[in-house]
């Protein structure tokens, strides 16, 4: 073979190592773009099974989800019962039966039924029956059985009339004067004209905001009682009187509120039916606004209605407002903070919520098996927010002003070998993680996302480093405002001429 003939087959070879070299880091990126997308529909899929039979806490990541967890309802008495004992015979018991778990038991249950009336009856044998049936002797007290039990008396409705004398003068009638008297009413009626009293009103509202029984069924409970009351009444007593006498409290209780300069804020969807041009499907808001934790002696909790969500809905559920506000990643609580055309800023200061940074990498970790999950970048990230949060806890019961110090400076009480990393700086050290973690992460992913939701959260969770008042996260908003003894509703009325509009 000539030179000639050499050099022009190097050259094929060359060439066709190059286009293969190409060929094959095109084939390669796509393989790799679609693994990418079959891990992304399958992490959607896995994620949709979860939300849709899993535990909807994020307390327990492992283990298998059990049906009586998602339907406590079909075995709730098989659950949560006590297991009774059979009798033991007398020959089996020990000598000392006082044991230190009967007296706990004795004492929990006293504990129980401490707050209501006694009512004692006692059995005794007539005094000239009090003899011994074996000699005649007169008999003595030697001890006392006693048996409690919790009775309940059913509720009685009962119809109350108040007369009003109403007096004329006949002397002055004679003169051609008119005289009339009429005598000091019981009392002033909260609806004019109406059935409903004090005591009706506050059994139907307690009924459906404290324990959930819609109007429509406590219409068919009062007929129980023979009485007619409907719906429709319910409805409109409940909204007058929202509107002529809980109106003042709120008001105050905002007052209260507003001046603290620490709320905690959230908002949810809700469905609200035959709201005048709005079909029942387009979602409205519920916001809800409480007191933090250091306000235990003012637990406050307001809601507030609106048609969306937008920032003119934030800013009027806030209108009046300065200071921090804990609450989730939603950007309009960062709008809020800019001024807007001739609209200027708030003043205030929106505070991140751990909590739900946390949510974001127990999802992903939801999308691995449990076997899966330990070592993972996600199992990590919870565990270093479980520390942030066993830190913080440990600090709970210190005045606002030392609590901020601790969680800066840690406990400076302590030698530098004993004290352990502050607050400050194991949040310091999650961050720096995270954002080393993401600079490696798929981005598209889930566990891509919690990363990401986690560095744009990082300026508003190092606020709490501001004030000890501060949480680090939003759980009172989310769950406390809803289980105050008081709740009470602060909302634009909405005049809609239909019984639907109250459940």
């Amino acid at each position: 073979m000539t030179n000639s003939q050499n050099n022009a087959l190097n050259s094929i070879n060359v060439v066709s190592r190059e286009e293969l070299e190409k060929q094959n880091r095109i084939l390669s990126q796509q393989l790799a773009e679609t693994k990418a997308k079959l891990n992304w529909y399958e992490e959607q899929y896995r994620l949709s099974k979860e939300r849709q039979f899993g535990r909807s806490t994020e307390k327990n990541l492992a283990g298998q989800m059990n049906l009586s967890d998602v339907f406590p309802m079909f075995n709730e008495a098989e659950t949560f019962r006590e297991m009774i004992n059979t009798e033991p015979k007398a020959e089996d018991l020990p000598i000392e039966q006082d044991s230190d778990e009967g007296k706990r038991k004795h004492r929990k249950r006293k504990k129980d039924i401490k707050n209501l009336t006694v009512i004692t009856d006692e059995y005794e044998i007539p005094l000239a029956d009090q003899l011994c049936p074996t000699c005649g002797a007169p008999l003595h007290v030697m001890k006392k059985k006693v048996h409690t039990e919790i009775d309940v008396i059913p509720a009685k409705v009962v119809s109350h009339k108040y007369v009003t004398y109403v007096y004329a003068c006949r002397n002055c009638e004679k003169n051609g004067d008119t005289t009339i008297v009429t005598a000091p009413r019981a009392r002033t009626p909260i609806i004019e004209k109406s059935l409903v009293s004090p005591s009706l009103m506050a059994d139907a509202i307690t009924k459906k905001y404290m324990d959930a029984l819609p109007f429509y069924r406590q219409e068919r409970s009062y007929k129980h009682y023979g009485i007619k009351i409907t719906r429709n009444n319910l409805c409109n007593w409940s909204i007058a009187v929202a509107n002529d006498y809980f109106k003042l409290i709120t008001e105050r209780m905002k007052k209260i509120l507003f001046d603290e300069h620490v709320i905690h804020c959230d908002e949810t969807e809700v469905e609200v039916l035959c709201e005048p041009d709005r079909p029942a499907h387009i979602k409205s808001r519920v916001w809800v606004l409480t007191s933090g934790e250091y306000l235990k002696d003012k637990n406050i909790s307001l809601y507030r209605y609106t048609e969306g969500r937008a920032r003119i809905d934030a800013e009027a559920v806030l209108k009046g407002y300065s200071g921090y506000i804990m609450c989730d990643g939603y950007k309009v609580y960062d709008a809020i903070t800019k001024p807007r055309g001739d609209k200027p800023a708030m003043d205030v200061k929106p505070v991140a919520c751990l909590v739900h940074v946390r949510r974001k990498f127990a999802d992903a970790l939801k999308l691995l098996a449990p076997e899966d999950r330990p070592g993972t970048g996600a199992q990590e990230a919870v565990d270093r927010l479980a520390a942030i949060f066993n830190k913080d806890n440990s600090l709970n019961n210190l005045s606002p002003q030392k609590r901020k110090e601790k969680r800066i400076h840690g406990d400076t009480d302590l030698s530098s070998d004993k004290r352990g990393k502050s607050l400050y700086d194991l949040i310091d050290d999650f961050f720096v993680w995270v954002k080393s973690e993401y600079d490696e992460a798929l981005h598209q992913t889930h566990y891509g996302r919690a990363l990401k939701y986690a560095i744009d959260e990082e300026e508003k969770v190092r606020r709490v480093f501001e004030d000890g008042r501060l949480e680090l996260d939003n759980n009172l908003a989310l769950s406390e405002g809803i289980t105050y003894p008081h709740l009470f509703l602060e909302s634009q009325t909405i005049s809609i001429p239909s019984q639907k509009r109250c459940a």
